[in-house]
């Protein structure tokens, strides 16, 4: 590790990473309540960093990489992560690396912090946030909309779970990427809640009015099978400077829900959940740039009435 990573990360008693790649060029902000931003690094590549300091909880970045780590031990399609070294001259550098707070702006702290690998960046191919609906039945893995709605409930997920469309160049087809793990095991503060009213994916045009029940036990199944004796290594990956508090009960609570999935799932499926019927979208409204600043659609949606419940 180079010698300005140690020195300006000593605070945060840094294990040494093989991962690491440096923040060379600020590119916005992204809309998002950790206040993240877009960043090209060393690699010549772009990521969403979210900051170890960020505004929403002590353990949001370990949640990030714990579903991350997850979702890939499942095969479940995410953006890959890395840890980003940003250094207190890039921070002066850059007006806009602050925190937006009530009180005023907040400074970002130089050191390790999270980068998920951005798809929108991409040379070759298209991204999507909301695909048209003349594209929504080119999507190749609907079934893992199955797979990532167990995956929420079992992690006890309090948030919508978003998702991208990505097509390689001249392909027809798109498939789903999961993304935004921050409010796993009940959120920043890791205290278990209800997940009352909350959505799925937020468009029922990936969740059939019920699913099969042997669908439903395959995923089951692949769950238990993948996490039967992985789970305490699995969080052995998340730095320790990135949480406060005992991860090994995060740990231990999924090992205690993977028992009781099947209940778990029969019971979130009595609940309503909301979701959207999405208006027409056109394909240049719902593709993913590097010079987007609007509010993505489903902000928008949710001050509509034009919302429905699916049991």
């Amino acid at each position: 590790m180079p010698s300005s990573v140690v020195r300006e990360s000593a605070h945060q008693s840094i294990l040494p990473f093989t991962n690491v790649v440096h923040a060379v060029q600020f590119i916005r902000k992204m809309r998002g309540g950790s206040q993240p931003a877009l960043i090209r690094c060393n690699d010549d590549k772009l990521y969403i960093v979210k900051f170890f300091n960020n505004q929403q909880g002590p353990n949001l970045l370990a949640n990030e990489v714990l579903g991350n780590e997850l979702l890939n031990t499942l095969n479940l399609p995410t953006p890959q992560w890395k840890a980003i070294f940003i250094s207190s001259n890039f921070i002066k550098e850059n007006n806009g690396m602050f925190f937006e707070t009530p009180s005023g702006s907040s400074s970002i702290n130089s050191g390790l912090h999270f980068g998920s690998e951005f798809l929108g960046g991409t040379k070759t191919g298209q991204v999507y946030e909301w695909l048209p609906n003349c594209f929504s039945n080119r999507v190749t893995n609907r079934e893992d909309f199955l797979g990532i709605y167990i995956f929420d409930v079992w992690t006890n997920h309090c948030d919508n779970r978003q998702s991208l469309f990505a097509t390689d160049n001249g392909n027809a087809s798109f498939q789903a990427v999961f993304i935004d793990n921050g409010h796993l095991f009940g959120g920043p503060d890791w205290k278990l809640r209800s997940r009352c009213g909350e959505s799925l994916s937020l468009d029922k045009r990936f969740h059939p009015g019920e699913w099969s029940a042997k669908a439903v036990e395959d995923w089951i199944s692949h769950f238990e099978t993948k996490f039967s004796s992985s789970l305490f290594d699995i969080v052995q990956h998340v730095p320790t400077f990135w949480y406060s508090g005992d991860i090994n009960q995060v740990a231990e609570s999924l090992i205690r829900r993977l028992s009781m999935l099947r209940s778990l799932f029969r019971e979130e499926l009595t609940r309503e959940r909301m979701t959207f019927s999405l208006p027409h979208v056109e394909v240049t409204d719902a593709k993913l740039s590097l010079h987007r600043f609007e509010l993505p659609l489903h902000r928008n949606l949710k001050g509509r009435q034009a919302s429905c419940f699916a049991s």
